[in-house]
């Protein structure tokens, strides 16, 4: 008798708790940011591992939204500053479910944080395009263009005879 309830409380749990991982696939880098890869020796890798997830919920059977894998990437970015991607993460779907009552759908993200270094200013080594003046006339933007992109009609080049 005591070894058939030890079966019945094994299979009920079994079947009250099914979960699931499983693993999408290991990466060299992934990013959501831009990141100016001429200047990769401005970066650095950081030391500790982080993990960011989006999640979404089931109801009774009814799942309430999708979870995003660029959300669960951007949270795991966004917990360190100055990172701008992971570098060596790995991708997991998890899931768990008790029947008929609730359960979780989730992207799980973990890597090391790709960091921007800093100058000694504090400044970033985001390289500068330079500056413009809104101020400007149409005309005087005009004359700043290169030839080949300005308005101007076309001028006829007479033949010689």
């Amino acid at each position: 008798m005591q070894g058939t309830m030890g079966f019945l409380i094994g299979l009920i749990s079994l079947l009250l708790l099914p979960a699931c991982t499983t693993r999408l696939g290991e990466y060299t880098i992934i990013s959501t940011k831009s990141i100016d890869t001429s200047s990769m020796a401005s970066y650095e890798r950081g030391h500790n591992r982080i993990r960011g997830e989006d999640k979404a919920s089931i109801i009774v059977f009814v799942q309430m939204g999708q979870p995003n894998m660029k959300e669960a990437i951007d949270r795991a970015i966004e917990k360190t500053p100055g990172a701008v991607a992971l570098l060596d993460p790995v991708l997991y779907q998890e899931y768990w479910w008790i029947p008929f009552i609730y359960g979780e759908m989730k992207f799980v993200i973990e890597g090391n944080p790709l960091l921007k270094r800093l100058k000694a200013d504090g400044r970033s080594h985001e390289p500068t395009l330079g500056s413009v003046d809104i101020n400007m006339k149409f005309s005087q933007a005009q004359e700043a263009r290169p030839r080949a992109y300005r308005s101007e009609p076309p001028q006829k080049i007479e033949s010689a005879p």
